[in-house]
């Protein structure tokens, strides 16, 4: 799966999203985040911005079968930093709360994509889990 970022992946998990269609037996949606990519000379200067990606993957049929993975949706903002929190989905299976470096909160709509809320009142934290 070598569109799944390669060896820049950060954070991968299977997930339940109630705001998008049920799958069929075998098939199952997962939620990854990257890694943003620093420049090495300065570590302040983004190279590649994070995005969290929504996929849909399909086991094989058959023993034999392949494996099959698309990109269903891709969740960003300029400002999206991730730290080394793992990505999380609302209890309510509608949001995806992504935490980052500098202690905000990113929380999307996991069905439209919108961002929905920038949280950072917690001004006294590092990062958020």
């Amino acid at each position: 799966f070598a569109d799944l970022y390669g060896s820049y992946c950060d954070c991968v998990k299977f997930v339940r999203c109630k705001d998008l269609p049920s799958l069929p037996d075998h098939q199952f949606y997962l939620l990854s985040r990257g890694a943003e990519l620093l420049d090495d000379n300065d570590p302040t200067k983004l190279l590649s911005t994070n995005k969290c990606h929504l996929w849909k993957i399909k086991a094989p049929e058959t023993p034999e079968g392949p494996w099959q993975i698309t990109k269903e949706k891709t969740y960003e903002h300029e400002r999206y930093r991730s730290n080394n929190w793992p990505v999380k989905i609302a209890s309510n299976g509608r949001y995806i709360c992504a935490p980052t470096s500098d202690g905000r909160l990113f929380v999307w709509n996991i069905r439209t994509c919108n961002l929905v809320a920038v949280l950072a009142d917690h001004v006294t934290m590092t990062s958020v889990r």
